[in-house]
């Protein structure tokens, strides 16, 4: 909790942490949390030293998990962070979206990109369904995107056009012509 404290000082000061600090702060979340601590607790730990968390400083421990290909706990993090007063934007998510997208990882994707417009309610950046859609036609998934695009729609949310381009040409791809042509 004290070197979370100490680097959302230095986050709140303008400063920004040498590359080594998302290495480090990585390692040292693990070792706290193989202690089976919730996330949720260690967060409010900071508080019990005078620090309130904020989202930035969150979004960068979920970052730092993601730069060191530590998914499933920046997705522990995302997850948990509203319950230790620290609410999930776009950042939050953004940056598990995109590691999970170059790893390829389709069914988490696909569940991130449902909670954030479903229970956060947060509408996807620009770029970030093309990005998903894309990913899923690179594992000839087309179905499941078009099944997310929809479900983005459902929403009330915007999709933008590249995102419906990748998918009709991923139904190309898997000879769906009338697929394509919906």
């Amino acid at each position: 909790p004290l070197s979370f404290a100490i680097l959302q000082r230095t986050l709140r000061s303008g400063c920004l942490p040498n590359p080594q600090t998302h290495l480090l702060l990585s390692d040292a979340w693990l070792q706290r949390r193989r202690g089976s601590q919730s996330v949720a607790d260690i967060i409010n730990e900071m508080k019990l030293i005078g620090y309130s968390p904020d989202t930035g400083t969150c979004n960068y421990l979920v970052s730092s998990l993601c730069a060191v290909d530590k998914l499933d706990e920046a997705i522990k993090v995302v997850e948990e962070m509203g319950a230790a007063g620290c609410i999930p934007d776009v950042e939050s998510y953004g940056a598990v979206i995109n590691s999970l997208c170059l790893a390829r990882k389709t069914n988490d994707v696909v569940n991130i990109v449902k909670e954030m417009v479903s229970k956060a309610r947060i509408s996807p950046r620009k770029g970030m369904l093309t990005k998903v859609a894309s990913a899923l036609r690179a594992n000839r998934e087309t179905w499941k995107a078009i099944e997310m695009i929809e479900f983005v729609e459902s929403r009330g949310y915007p999709v933008e056009f590249e995102s419906y381009e990748v998918v009709v040409e991923g139904c190309l791809e898997i000879r769906e012509y009338i697929l394509a042509g919906k």
